[in-house]
């Protein structure tokens, strides 16, 4: 029983501080208070029976798909930064010829990019 109260006040704590860093504007903080909820919610789930345990499941799978929510803004955010950082150092000659291994080692030379990266990846392969 003692362990379930640990568990269920830490769910509690975790939720709380996430919710108040996305509040304040610190999303990591937030991703990381929210994914320990969902965490120590599973781990009560476990502990869980029947429509308790569905519920605390069901639960903990929202608080992980939302984590995730802010850690695709946050990335999305880095990468928009990254791009305009990037593109302001980026010199464009025209009639400059260099070989695909060349573009390829240009591009992955850049910071950031990572689906532009990906995706010239498959069209070259």
């Amino acid at each position: 029983m003692a362990e379930i109260q640990i568990l269920y006040d830490a769910f509690n704590d975790y939720y709380k501080k996430g919710m108040e860093a996305l509040k304040a504007g610190r999303p990591g903080d937030a991703k990381r208070n929210i994914y320990a909820a969902a965490e120590s919610l599973l781990k009560l789930a476990k502990l869980s029976k029947d429509e308790v345990k569905e519920q605390r499941l069901k639960r903990a799978l929202e608080l992980f798909e939302f984590a995730e929510k802010i850690g695709a803004e946050q990335e999305a955010e880095r990468e928009e930064s990254e791009d305009e950082e990037t593109f302001s150092h980026v010199e464009v000659k025209a009639n400059d010829q260099i070989s695909l291994e060349e573009a390829l080692a240009k591009l992955n030379s850049l910071v950031g990019l990572q689906g532009v990266k990906e995706q010239i990846g498959n069209w070259v392969e």
